[in-house]
């Protein structure tokens, strides 16, 4: 298999070096890295959908339950080490890690599961309790990016803020030639297409997230050596602690109203779900006339919205957290009537909470 056209580009980019296909440094993953996740067998055909690996709905609450230990035992989302990780208190160039994995996750439309997933398998971040001082390129110049050699690093290009931009743009890369291209990488994997990987391995994805994550790293690998293999399990692992549902309504309860789609078939979950596609990253929703009809789910309460094109149920919203929408997107925010019209639901009743809206596009602030 030829070198994919993506890669070939970062590769010939000045000072950008690709950290596809290398052998992960398993001596830096912890014990339960390493463990076969259990109740569900490794599929190399199926190792994310697309839905997956684009939901940029994640918020920076799940993504702390996964870095810290203390701060969330009474959720039902946990750290799975045990220990808080370096990452909770970390900051490079003004951003917290969790802020920087959000960035880049709503610039380049990446699930930031899957570069924090990246940032456990290339040196072991997440599992890390301590910055490694004496080895700090672990963290500086954590995918390589930016770096030609040992010692031949750009300083540009350090912190983990765009260790972790790099990788989710070289992610977009290959969804963008996906697309381009009727839905087959650079590398020639598509969905339902047998090829074969790196390691001589037989695959035919399932879908075209997994096409993108043999594009990206053309192995199926061993939990020992990394690759697939070892993604799909710290993924696993990731997932179930953080109690991530997905946006596909593949898990036991789904997609939810205010996640964001691209069909319907995602809303699923939702009774009467619909995919409004005219709103930035797609709407998941439902018709209603009154906001009783609004399904209710814990902690996401909605209300209905008479939009002037049809009444829709929106997330309610704590207009005093500005990551309350989306994890802080910059095409939504979180507004309170009546800035955001219509004033009253569609019952005529006033709308007291205040629910995540398109925002403004110019300004990135509640439409006026």
């Amino acid at each position: 298999m030829r070198l994919p056209r993506s890669l070939v580009a970062l590769v010939a980019a000045p000072l950008i070096a690709v950290a596809c296909a290398k052998a992960e440094p398993t001596s830096h993953l912890a014990a339960q890295d390493l463990t076969p996740a259990e109740g569900e067998p490794f599929d190399a055909n199926h190792i994310l959908t697309l839905d997956e690996l684009t939901d940029s709905s994640v918020t920076g609450e799940l993504l702390r339950a996964l870095i810290t230990y203390r701060a969330t035992e009474k959720t039902n989302r946990k750290n799975p080490y045990g220990r808080d990780s370096f990452l909770a208190t970390y900051f490079s160039n003004g951003l917290s890690a969790i802020d920087a994995l959000l960035n880049a996750s709503e610039q380049y439309r990446i699930n930031p599961l899957v570069l924090l997933v990246r940032a456990e398998m290339a040196e072991g971040l997440v599992a890390l309790d301590y910055y490694p001082i004496d080895a700090p390129g672990r963290v500086e110049y954590l995918f390589r990016c930016g770096c030609r050699g040992p010692g031949t690093c750009d300083v540009a290009l350090a912190g983990f803020d765009r260790q972790v931009d790099c990788l989710a743009r070289q992610y977009r890369i290959i969804l963008t030639d996906m697309e381009n291209n009727g839905g087959v990488t650079a590398g020639g994997w598509a969905k339902e297409r047998e090829g074969r990987t790196v390691d001589g391995k037989s695959v035919t994805p399932a879908d075209e997230g997994t096409a993108a994550m043999y594009q990206f790293d053309p192995r199926v690998g061993a939990l020992e050596d990394g690759g697939n293999r070892l993604f799909w399990n710290i993924w696993k692992l990731y997932t179930r602690a953080a109690a991530y549902q997905g946006p596909s309504g593949q898990g036991p309860t789904g997609a939810w109203i205010g996640d964001p789609c691209t069909r319907t078939e995602a809303c699923k979950a939702i009774p009467g779900g619909v995919c409004v596609n005219n709103y930035p990253g797609g709407m998941c929703s439902a018709r209603c006339s009154t906001s009783s009809d609004c399904p209710p789910r814990e902690g996401r309460e909605s209300a209905c919205i008479d939009t002037g094109s049809g009444a829709y149920c929106f997330t309610r919203c704590n207009s005093n957290v500005a990551s309350s929408c989306r994890g802080g997107s910059g095409e939504w925010a979180c507004c309170t009537p009546p800035t955001y019209p219509p004033t009253f639901t569609a019952e005529n009743e006033r709308v007291t909470q205040s629910v995540c809206t398109p925002a403004d596009r110019t300004t990135q602030t509640c439409p006026k």
